[in-house]
């Protein structure tokens, strides 16, 4: 188990296993004009986090409400299995996801997957969730 959890930490740096479940490292950006999920963003740590875009305001826990709803629809999973861990005011967050994770994530790669690949604008987008879709497959 331990050497799974290693080689999903290297390979998908934003996801981590916690003692209730698993982490997911996220960057925020309220006020986007769509609802999606984005690239990789490393904080001034190094550490790296999912960007995520909502479109509400960060006012009384509406950013982070939407954020909560984006990450349930795009795993198909209940919006109640989702805390949010760190972050209540600031952009990068970390949300603790208590459920049974494989065909989730599964399903959440490749949504992060289409979502990226239908962005036309940006390049980039699509080359990294190529190599996150294959790292997903790696390890599920």
């Amino acid at each position: 188990m331990k050497k799974r959890q290693r080689l999903m930490s290297d390979l998908i740096p934003f996801l981590t296993l916690g003692s209730e479940g698993y982490h997911l490292a996220i960057h925020l950006t309220p006020r986007s004009k769509r609802n999606a999920f984005g690239t990789l963003y490393h904080d001034a740590k190094g550490k790296a986090h999912l960007r995520a875009f909502v479109r509400t305001v960060p006012e009384d826990g509406k950013a982070n409400q939407a954020l909560i709803e984006l990450v349930a629809e795009a795993m198909n999973i209940p919006k109640s299995s989702i805390t949010l861990l760190s972050g209540h005011h600031h952009r990068n967050k970390v949300l603790k996801i208590q459920v049974a994770f494989k065909d989730n994530l599964s399903q959440f790669c490749n949504i992060l997957f289409k979502r990226s690949r239908s962005s036309a604008r940006d390049r980039s987008l699509s080359f990294s969730s190529s190599i996150f879709l294959t790292a997903c497959i790696m390890v599920v």
